[in-house]
């Protein structure tokens, strides 16, 4: 099983998200989405989604910072759903 992360970094006031304009899978070119990623062996969720947020947007958030919110599965991928809210600088 495949497993993968997406997240959604808000403001306080929850009127602002990060996203990213994604460029591949070919079929997700040009659309918004959570910054997110695979899940590498050795990884928790957690882990993974702070190491994706890291290397897609150079800004640095404890793995512990997130929260997960949500877990979907299909066959063959598993996909863990992270939030965090922060003051906007």
């Amino acid at each position: 099983m495949t497993k993968y992360v997406v997240g959604f970094l808000f403001n306080w006031e929850l009127d602002r998200v990060v996203l990213i304009r994604k460029t591949k899978p070919e079929w997700q070119a040009g659309k918004l989405n959570g910054v997110g990623g695979k899940i590498e062996k050795g990884e928790t969720p957690a882990m993974a989604m702070s190491r994706e947020f890291k290397e897609e947007t150079s800004v640095g958030f404890l793995s512990e910072n997130w929260l997960c919110v949500a877990r979907m599965s299909g066959p063959g991928v598993c996909v863990y759903v992270f939030t965090m809210q922060c003051a906007e600088s």
